[in-house]
């Protein structure tokens, strides 16, 4: 039996569903999912120690001073990843919303290689 590879789309979605409810327009999705996509960037540059951490580190921090209650979700979503996605080692580049030709809609996100990620480690 061959192992399917999962879409980074799947698993970012997967990551994030404890904010989805799905009832999001299209705009909230996409929120909720760069969202999720700014933690999870987060926790492989903490895991890889890549200078990229300040810059998240700021974000999160900038957002946390927004809306104080943010960081309770970036907190479970921290916890989330270290517990149920701590296999995938790939930095998510960019997550969108496309429209199908059947006019549906579905969730792309491109990723790259820890490995890939030219910078400099901390």
């Amino acid at each position: 039996m061959m192992n399917k590879i999962k879409a980074y789309s799947d698993i970012l979605q997967d990551f994030a569903n404890p904010l989805l409810d799905g009832s999001e327009s299209n705009d909230t999705l996409l929120l909720k999912l760069k969202t999720a996509q700014l933690v999870w960037n987060y926790c492989i540059a903490k895991e890889f120690g890549l200078a990229s951490l300040l810059i998240f580190e700021e974000i999160m921090d900038s957002s946390r001073k927004e809306d104080p209650e943010i960081m309770l979700i970036f907190l479970m979503l921290i916890n989330r990843k270290e517990q149920l996605f701590h296999q995938y080692k790939n930095f998510i580049l960019d997550v969108r919303i496309v429209q199908k030709p059947d006019k549906s809609y579905s969730v792309q996100a491109d990723f790259i290689k820890h490995e890939n990620f030219k910078e400099i480690k901390l």
